[in-house]
């Protein structure tokens, strides 16, 4: 390939080993490889070497001359120097007593140790005997004695956690550990007696309720249909309360002297098999609570109001 500028080059002699190398002229290279660079770098940065004796072992070793001097040539030599033994030797040892349990123990020849252990060299300060006191009991599910210390034995009941576990399984009301206080209170929407923590706010005995309640409260929203069917009941002389809380329920129109209820069904909403079932479970409380209940369909109210309503109040008016 030919480039349109001339590299040239140029041939030098290594620094370091005397190989001939090329380079380009531009550049102050002087070695040939960074090895041979970092080792000139080594020896030119260096300090200077001297040779000492050990004073230990006698033997010659050399260290950089401004360095920190040594007298030693090497860790075992000033173990040596220290102890009288090498640190790759075994050291003399001997037996002594120890002076809180009287048990033997084996030490070195320069060892100050009067204690067998930590904990008996933790007994003698604290002026206690050595090892901790311990009480046996009996565990309340399996009656197996079991060892604790007698700080936790009014606490200690069973001797593993299984059978905690298993003995909390059969405890219920006051006497279990996690029981709350609980009165009688009075469903502020249907008027049923219920249990609640005596510590919390609750008022209502259950959903049901709380949505009958927050229903009220908000007038209803009303529908179409259910305005048509109300104009049509109106125009009857029937005299029917819209939205009314019946027990844990919400009716859409309730004949009070009749003690019937009629509910107008959105044909998509009440198609849904939750809310079919729901409204399953509301027609069963009111029957037997003793009220009659009538359903009237969309389809039947959008078609023909006045016979759909006339049709099923035969006999209320």
């Amino acid at each position: 390939m030919t480039r349109p500028w001339n590299y040239a080059r140029v041939e030098r002699n290594c620094k370091q080993c005397g190989i001939a190398f090329s380079c380009s002229p531009s550049r102050t290279q002087q070695h040939c490889s960074d090895a041979c660079s970092r080792i000139t770098q080594a020896t030119t940065r260096s300090k200077p070497i001297v040779t000492r004796v050990c004073v230990a072992c006698g033997k010659e070793f050399q260290q950089p001359q401004l360095s920190r001097v040594r007298s030693t040539c090497s860790d075992a030599c000033i173990g040596l120097l220290r102890t009288g033994v090498a640190p790759g030797n075994k050291l003399p040892r001997k037996t002594l007593a120890c002076k809180q349990c009287g048990g033997d123990f084996a030490v070195s020849e320069t060892s100050k140790r009067i204690f067998c252990s930590k904990d008996c060299a933790d007994s003698n300060r604290r002026g206690v005997p050595t090892g901790r006191l311990l009480v046996k009991i009996q565990c309340r599910e399996c009656a197996v004695e079991f060892e604790v210390t007698p700080a936790r034995k009014p606490t200690a009941l069973y001797c593993s956690l299984p059978c905690a576990n298993a003995a909390m399984t059969r405890v219920t009301g006051a006497e279990h550990p996690l029981y709350k206080e609980k009165d009688t209170r009075s469903c502020e929407q249907c008027g049923e007696d219920f249990e609640a923590r005596a510590a919390g706010d609750k008022r209502f005995c259950s959903r049901q309720c709380v949505g009958a309640y927050t229903t009220q409260l908000q007038g209803g929203r009303r529908s179409s249909i259910e305005l048509l069917v109300e104009a049509e009941l109106l125009r009857l002389g029937i005299v029917a309360e819209h939205s009314k809380p019946v027990g844990q329920w919400v009716v859409d129109f309730l004949l009070v002297d009749k003690k019937t209820v009629i509910e107008c069904d959105g044909s998509y909403w009440h198609s849904i098999p939750e809310v079919a079932a729901r409204d399953l479970r509301k027609d069963e409380w009111l029957g037997r609570n003793g009220y009659q209940v009538i359903r009237i369909g969309e389809v039947d109210i959008r078609r023909d109001v006045s016979e759909a309503v006339g049709r099923c109040t035969i006999g209320l008016i």
